[in-house]
């Protein structure tokens, strides 16, 4: 697998990637109505640009064998979702296209999550996770992340948990 970073240009794929993903991840557990609010303000062509222009997040595609097979987004500083600590990193998302799950590549991602942690000398390394996610904490549970708190995450009419976790980086 590669990781290379989202080009600009590529903002209509970025988009329609995180649809993808997304729904595949959520629309069996979300009402229809829920998820199409959700992805209209969320991964729209004006956000999506509007985020890869951000000089504090960072898109990369998980690549294997020329596919681009998910992406990685990562946030530091004023750009990260929730602001515990300035001298963290976000992950924000972190999806792959169901035929390329369960191959090690979310490990991967991960990994290269932590170098980038690094680089940008970054103490920690945080992400959300819906409590009904249960495959996911666990995944990320073994990468050595710890829940540490919550958070309210406005989806449609409803208003669901996400479980906050983190873990070092060195």
């Amino acid at each position: 697998m590669i990781i290379t970073p989202v080009k600009k240009i590529e903002r209509d794929e970025l988009a329609q990637m995180c649809i993808t993903t997304f729904t595949s991840s959520f629309a069996h557990m979300n009402t229809k109505a829920n998820m199409e609010d959700y992805l209209s303000k969320a991964f729209n062509l004006q956000t999506i640009g509007s985020e890869l222009t951000n000089p504090k997040s960072y898109f990369s595609w998980a690549v294997e064998n020329e596919i681009k097979a998910g992406y990685i987004k990562l946030n530091i500083e004023h750009a990260q979702t929730e602001q515990f600590d300035q001298d963290a990193m976000e992950i924000q998302r972190i999806y792959l296209l169901q035929k390329f799950q369960k191959k090690g590549m979310g490990r991967t991602l991960i990994d290269y999550a932590i170098q980038q942690g690094k680089i940008l000398k970054r103490s920690q390394i945080w992400l959300g996770v819906w409590e009904r996610n249960i495959n996911s904490i666990a995944f990320y549970e073994k990468m050595g992340f710890k829940i540490f708190d919550s958070h309210d995450f406005p989806f449609g009419d409803e208003v669901q948990t996400d479980l906050l976790m983190k873990r070092s980086i060195y």
